[in-house]
């Protein structure tokens, strides 16, 4: 009894070991899929006779097929169109398909030598894998000239040299070009902007030595860019280009020698990075012969190095590591809400961790490691409930790690080589004032009613920058006073207790015994505070005094401080503070000796718009000479050689 004639056969997965010999006689077959099954051992020659050419889908791939039997048939006249060799251990010379495939793939063999250049007689094709095999010499340049119909070129994981393909073709109709993991090198050619239609470009893993390829913010459907372990260099960063990528997901430029800061604008136009995602679609395509390819990248997520087979719509990534890229992270970084994967590390970014971190509540993995960044960890962090790997290792941040949600997950990994970082799970404990310091970074406002203590932290204990709104519901500090009394309390006994603290006014360090509701004063000197004064010290008008020395303060001298007429006593010396202005009406009230007038000039950078009432002499701590305000003029001059020594008075 003979088998019936079919059309369709699809014996897939069904634990086969040989080429079922029913199929010789098979003369009206159409679709054959013998895929991950065990056949081992050579293809015959009669499997491409099967059907007398009316076969046009022939898939045998995720076998242990290890060569094709010869000699290998002519195949001019076939109508196949579906050819899948991939995942075998098939070796030797490439079947050559006929001119009417438009999928053909050979990707993980052990295929070797020269890719054939008669390859691109197949004009049809739109779908080719040569991927994951040992292929070297120069990939055919006639690649590019079949671009047109080609969709998917795909020769990653081989050892192809030379430069990349240079000719694309005006129509290039090219959606997915990976050449990852090769030896190519030279540059990206500029002729690939003529592939309008790109969604994938991987350049990774070979030795391209070129600078950021701006042209291809050209490229508006882009959704994959990965430039990664090549010889890129110099700035991402174009005076004439915005980095336009609305539709990127994956950015990958890790482990190349770019430098400089990332410019302002980098990620105002990754609009699908803004969105939020209710569903997920694969990123694939359908080509004409209605079958479906599901592109795959290899990217670096929480710490490991993972091949992204089907690539959803909604995973987002950006890796910048270990390149030379130095400046500020940028605040805008947080509009990218739905990123899932952030890895900025071994770079030079200094600055702050924005606090706009905190939006992107998509967030499962943050490695902004080995840089150089300060401050304390924002708050805002605690909001990434989705937080699963964090790494902020061997930077310069300061102050307690914050408490709860995710933070209670992490282990003293993600802290190490903060030496002025406290708290659990680190074993360095913070003392009282450090645990308070990130509070100041909440929306909190400090309403300090004590009107004669004043403010004061203890000696090299304070740390990191003032918070903006540190002195806005200071209340007490802001109103006049006409009336002065004693701050006591009155006991149950009938007795009177009046309050007394030591502090350090006008430069001399006394016991205060009877606290006049008028007195205020303010002491964060000795500590390890950074950044600007903030201008609403200058809302405090009733401070009497402010000592602010030995810091690392930098920016202005606040001109607000002008707005304080009560004060008696100022000191901001030993900090880093630079081109100052200075607006202070009514001198007289200044009965202080040289450290309090230090502050004033020493400072980093130019010194000018300098108003003064009164003709009087500073004393520079940092430079050669003291410098003398002459009258109200406000002109700034150098005092004479001799008197380098002097005393400042005013």
């Amino acid at each position: 009894m003979s088998f019936p004639q079919i059309q369709f056969l699809l014996l897939r997965s069904c634990n086969i070991s040989k080429f079922p010999n029913i199929l010789r006689n098979q003369e009206s077959i159409h679709y054959l899929d013998l895929s991950s099954n065990i056949i081992n051992g050579e293809i015959p020659n009669w499997i491409w006779n099967v059907g007398n050419v009316s076969l046009y889908y022939l898939n045998l791939s995720h076998n242990a097929l290890e060569g094709l039997e010869l000699p290998f048939p002519h195949l001019s006249l076939s109508s196949l169109e579906f050819l899948d060799l991939s995942f075998n251990k098939l070796e030797g010379s490439i079947p050559i398909p006929p001119p009417s495939t438009t999928i053909y793939s050979l990707a993980s063999n052990h295929f070797s030598g020269e890719a054939p250049s008669h390859i691109c007689n197949c004009t049809s094709l739109q779908f080719l894998d040569l991927s994951n095999n040992r292929f070297n010499g120069s990939i055919p340049l006639c690649l590019g000239e079949i671009t047109d119909a080609l969709v998917v070129l795909n020769l990653r994981g081989n050892a192809f040299q030379g430069t990349l393909i240079q000719t694309f073709k005006e129509g290039c109709n090219l959606k997915t070009l990976d050449l990852n993991g090769n030896q190519l090198e030279g540059q990206v050619p500029k002729s690939l902007a003529k592939c309008k239609m790109l969604e994938v470009l991987n350049l990774g893993n070979n030795q391209i030595h070129d600078t950021f390829p701006f042209w291809l913010e050209n490229l508006s459907q882009l959704r994959v860019l990965i430039l990664r372990s090549n010889k890129f260099h110099g700035s991402v960063g174009h005076p004439l280009k915005n980095l336009i990528f609305p539709m990127l997901q994956i950015f990958d430029l890790s482990f190349n020698s770019f430098t400089g800061s990332l410019p302002s604008n980098m990620f105002r136009s990754w609009n699908v990075m803004k969105e939020d995602k209710s569903q997920l679609m694969v990123l694939g395509k359908t080509l004409s012969s209605g079958m479906y390819y599901q592109d795959r990248v290899t990217v670096v997520s929480k710490g490991l190095q993972m091949e992204v087979v089907k690539i959803l719509t909604a995973f987002t990534s950006i890796d910048l590591s270990n390149n030379e890229f130095h400046g500020g992270i940028l605040e805008s970084i947080g509009d990218l809400k739905s990123l899932l994967v952030l890895n900025m590390s071994h770079n030079h970014f200094t600055g702050r961790i924005p606090t706009s971190f905190g939006n992107i509540k998509a967030l499962e993995s943050l490695d902004i490691s080995q840089n150089n960044l300060s401050g304390e960890i924002p708050l805002q962090l605690n909001k990434l409930t989705f937080l699963a790997v964090l790494n902020l290792s061997h930077n310069l941040l300061v102050g307690s790690i914050p408490k709860g949600q995710q933070f209670d997950t992490f282990t003293n990994e993600s802290f190490l080589e903060n030496l002025e970082l406290c708290g659990p799970p680190l074993s360095k404990k913070c003392n009282d004032i450090e645990a308070l310091l990130p509070l100041a970074q909440s929306e909190s406002k400090y309403d300090w009613k004590l009107m004669a203590i004043g403010f004061g932290v203890g000696y090299r204990v304070g740390m990191g920058s003032l918070p903006s709104n540190m002195f806005r519901s200071c209340k007490v500090m802001k109103e006049d006073k006409s009336q002065l009394m004693v701050l006591g309390k009155r006991l149950n006994s009938g007795l009177y207790y009046q309050d007394k603290v030591t502090l350090v006014w006008k430069g001399l360090q006394m016991e205060v015994v009877k606290i006049l509701t008028a007195f205020t004063s303010i002491d964060l000197s000795n500590n390890k505070f950074h950044r600007g004064i903030p201008e609403s010290i200058g809302d405090l008008k009733s401070l009497l005094v402010l000592n602010m020395s030995h810091n690392h303060f930098t920016g202005q001298i606040p001109t607000s401080f002008g707005n304080i007429k009560a004060l008696e006593s100022l000191d901001i010396s030993q900090n880093n503070l630079s081109d100052w202005q200075l607006v202070v009406r009514d001198w007289n009230r200044f009965s202080i000796v040289s450290r309090m007038v230090c502050v004033l000039v020493e400072v980093i950078g130019s010194i000018s718009n300098f108003q003064i009432a009164n003709e009087g002499q500073i004393f520079a701590s940092q430079m050669a000479r003291p410098l003398v305000v002459e009258g109200d003029s406000g002109n700034v001059k150098h005092a004479p050689k001799n008197s380098a020594q002097a005393i400042s008075t005013i």
